[in-house]
């Protein structure tokens, strides 16, 4: 006989919403700042953060009111939503904050270096935008161990393509006419993390302002780089 819908108990499910966030984590970055506090959680931090959560609280109050394929699907959903996140594009500059200086630390209590602003910055955008999560490849990854730093390099391009947004960092564009002749046009990874963005509304773009002309180019940027990976696929 199956079970009513109400009959589903709590312990069923923590066991699916446990699945489907270890479904999740796996996904996404190893580590990623928490931007409302700016701490650097691992996978077991990101998955205790969701425990400790309001979406979590509320999942766990839906067994009366939603069939099984229906908590299946909004668990799923709430969890996706939970876990986006943004990522960084940006060429490295002076006293770029690493591993080491984030760890156990919230951002907003570093120095205030050109590296460490960029850091500050870039989160606080992320946090406007509602995620709850970010990824920078200056602290986010563990460069002493080849093992991750290879796993990272290979997993870049999804990671980038998942994220739901991409916050380019232009330190040396002062206007839209300046953009062409940004060093972040030089960089190896700039093509892949165009090709890899959905869509345009998941990139922004910051420098010393960001007027209209710069949006429009960067719009055109996007559209060439879509048109690219149409025709590789």
């Amino acid at each position: 006989t199956r079970a009513h819908p109400s009959s589903t108990s709590s312990h069923d499910i923590e066991r699916l919403i446990k699945q489907a966030v270890s479904v999740k984590v796996k996904e996404i970055p190893l580590r990623l700042l928490h931007t409302p506090t700016g701490i650097l959680c691992n996978q077991d931090a990101q998955i205790s953060c969701f425990e400790g959560s309001p979406q979590y609280k509320e999942l766990l109050s839906l067994a009366s009111s939603l069939g099984n394929q229906q908590l299946e699907a909004e668990i799923n959903n709430v969890i996706s939503e939970y876990f986006e996140f943004a990522t960084l594009s940006h060429r490295w500059g002076s006293g770029e904050p690493l591993l080491r200086h984030v760890e156990g630390k919230s951002i907003d209590d570093l120095g205030s270096t050109d590296g460490e602003a960029k850091l500050q910055i870039f989160c606080a955008l992320a946090l406007q935008r509602n995620l709850q999560w970010a990824w920078s490849d200056t602290c986010c990854i563990d460069k002493d161990s080849s093992a991750e730093l290879q796993e990272a390099i290979g997993s870049m391009f999804s990671w980038y393509r998942w994220s739901s947004l991409t916050i380019v960092h232009l330190s040396d564009v002062f206007d839209g006419g300046s953009l062409a002749g940004s060093v972040w046009f030089t960089r190896g990874w700039t093509l892949q993390e165009l090709l890899a963005s959905r869509t345009s509304s998941s990139i922004h773009m910051i420098g010393r302002s960001t007027p209209r002309a710069m949006l429009w180019t960067i719009k055109q940027i996007l559209s060439f780089s879509k048109n690219s990976r149409m025709q590789r696929e």
